[in-house]
């Protein structure tokens, strides 16, 4: 994901408790090894997440905050490199990769009205034929109220707070008719709904230091999307040609977390 650094900086240092569905487990990455394929001879990687580091024979990993490069990515070789840089406007000449691959990466866009412009630049550093293979939390077509969240959450309905996180957000996105939301706002929403944490860690069966992960998300000046597929199909450009679907892992929420697939045009 690429950010505030302050924002991005607490992630990483508590990464340790951000699993699935904030982090792609192993299910996951096996089904992007998968989808890239025959793909992998030159990829870009959005983002640092360390686990697609070594998605392809050459990777080059590209994000906007030094603290993410510092804290997350495991470090240059032969045959992978961490670039500081803005996606939107990528370091590299057309047709540079096979395929470009993120996690999270158009929800940490900053804004759903970026999307077409990151379609567009990733459609110009890949090669004729190229694919695009990203993970996306798509918040249902028919999502559930900020109250249903918290009455689930509270009968114990939600196995693991990281995907309390996301719900909350799509329901909050979903309520506001907007897709994007400042972070700082998913924390507001979750204090009020929740003011006793030890009663809901009881009724839940989270461990607290799960629970107060939330505060990172005090006061953030970082903007998520949470758009529906609809939305997401949208704003792809007709030379990207038809979106596939496909689902991946077994992770609580894993139904709102599919990976996407995109093919350049074979000539142009």
């Amino acid at each position: 994901m690429s950010g505030p650094p302050n924002h991005f900086g607490a992630l990483f240092r508590a990464s340790a408790r951000l699993g699935p569905p904030l982090r792609p487990n192993e299910e996951v990455i096996a089904a992007y090894r998968r989808l890239v394929g025959g793909h992998a001879a030159r990829v870009l990687l959005l983002g640092m997440t360390a686990a697609l580091a070594e998605i392809g024979a050459e990777v080059d990993a590209v994000d906007s905050n030094e603290a993410a490069i510092a804290r997350a990515w495991p470090g240059d070789t032969g045959r992978r490199r961490a670039h500081k840089g803005d996606w939107l406007a990528l370091p590299f000449p057309a047709h540079r990769f096979t395929a470009a691959v993120g996690d999270g990466a158009l929800n940490s866009l900053g804004t759903i009205r970026n999307y077409p412009a990151l379609f567009e630049e990733l459609e110009r550093v890949l090669e004729p034929g190229g694919l695009i293979v990203t993970r996306v939390y798509a918040r249902p077509a028919a999502c559930e109220a900020v109250a249903t969240v918290a009455q689930t959450a509270m009968a114990g309905e939600i196995p693991v707070f990281n995907a309390l996180k996301w719900r909350l957000a799509m329901a909050l996105v979903a309520e506001a008719g907007e897709p994007d939301i400042e972070v700082r706002r998913i924390k507001e929403a979750f204090d009020r709904l929740f003011p006793d944490r030890a009663a809901l860690a009881a009724a839940a069966r989270w461990e607290i230091e799960d629970i107060d992960t939330i505060d990172i998300y005090a006061g953030s000046r970082a903007i998520y999307s949470f758009p529906t597929l609809a939305e997401v199909r949208a704003a792809v450009p007709a030379s990207l040609g038809r979106m596939r679907v496909v689902p991946a892992g077994t992770y609580p929420l894993a139904e709102r977390c599919p990976l996407i697939v995109l093919r350049r045009k074979a000539s142009g």
